[in-house]
This record gives C-alpha cells, structure tokens and sequence, in this order.
C-alpha cells in the first residue's frame, strides 16, 4: 500500500461537497430512516446470514440545540478500515452479495445528511479490541479542500454495536409528518 507520500491528489477530480447536500433532494424523513435501517439489515445479512436475532433502536432526546435523533443496531459492528463506507460518496460494502437491499453507495449519505449535521458514526465491529468513531461537521461540509476525517478510538459502545447520532435534526419530530412516519416505526 502506498504511503500518503507517494500518493497521487485526486481532490482535483472529487466532486464538491456540494454534492451531499444536493443528494438530500429526494429524500424524506420516513425515507431516511427507512435507508438506515436498511443498510443495518443487509450489515447484519452479510455478517451472520441472518441466523441471529437483531435489534435495530430509534430513539430522539431533547437537547438545548433542539431534537436530536440516534439509531442503534446490533448486527455485528463495522471494521474500523470500513468505516469511511458510511459517508464515502459512491462507496458500499464491498461484500454485498445478492439480495442486499442498498447497492449504490448513496442512501445512508442521503440520509444522515438529510435528517441533519453534525452527525457522528460510531461502530464497534465484535471482532475488534476497540470501537471508533467520527463527526461529520457543518464545517467539514462546506470546505472542499478538506476530504479527511479524524476517526478516534471509542469504548462508549458495546461490541457488535453501530451507532448513528444526529446531533441537530433537521424535522420536527412532533410535527404531524413525523408522527406519521414514528406511528410506522412503533408497528
């Protein structure tokens, strides 16, 4: 593996982050949602053939900024040398295998964006000694000359577990839409 000293820039030829934020068009809350939970069925497929049982949590806290939103699953965890999966544009799981339900590399992006920033990605993979982590910042969003992330070391899950926080939602989450979309999710 080449060393970031011999490694060719490419930032020339990424697309802006502009991107992200333009991917949101399309994309509900009930949508949103429906594409995290996805991706943590086709993770759980992938790691145990759907021979475990699996938990997938939603649960929203007040906080001085306004709701915010956090996402739970149990299906095994993510590899740290997998986390840049989750935001990467264009970028999946490179083992799904036939009837995975997300193939392109764009929902969970979509998603975390639409639903709102900053959001935090943090994954315990079952096989690791240690969990990581990493924030995806307004800030981050709006310079384009900046494509890394710091990924810290995180013990604040459980191994096994993936978690996705969404620090200031961008919905209502006691509007009538939402309560809509929270009634799907309780059935």
């Amino acid at each position: 593996m080449a060393g970031e000293d011999e490694a060719t820039d490419l930032r020339g030829f990424m697309p802006s982050k502009d991107t992200y934020t333009s991917l949101k068009a399309d994309v509900d809350l009930g949508l949103a949602l429906q594409e995290l939970i996805d991706n943590s069925i086709d993770a759980w497929e992938r790691r145990s053939g759907g021979s475990v049982p699996m938990s997938v949590e939603i649960e929203t806290n007040s906080s001085v900024r306004g709701p915010d939103l956090v996402i739970r699953d149990d299906a095994g965890g993510v590899p740290q040398e997998q986390a840049p999966i989750l935001f990467a544009l264009g970028r999946n799981a490179q083992t799904a295998g036939a009837g995975s339900i997300g193939t392109y590399g764009l929902g969970a992006k979509k998603a975390l964006v639409n639903l709102g920033v900053p959001c935090t990605v943090a994954s315990w993979d079952e096989d690791e000694e240690v969990g990581w982590e990493y924030t995806i910042t307004r800030e981050w969003l709006d310079d384009d000359a900046t494509w890394k992330v710091p990924v810290t070391e995180s013990e604040e899950l459980e191994p096994g577990v993936t978690e996705l926080r969404i620090e200031t939602l961008s919905y209502d989450w006691s509007d009538e839409r939402s309560e809509t979309v929270r009634a799907r999710l309780e059935d």
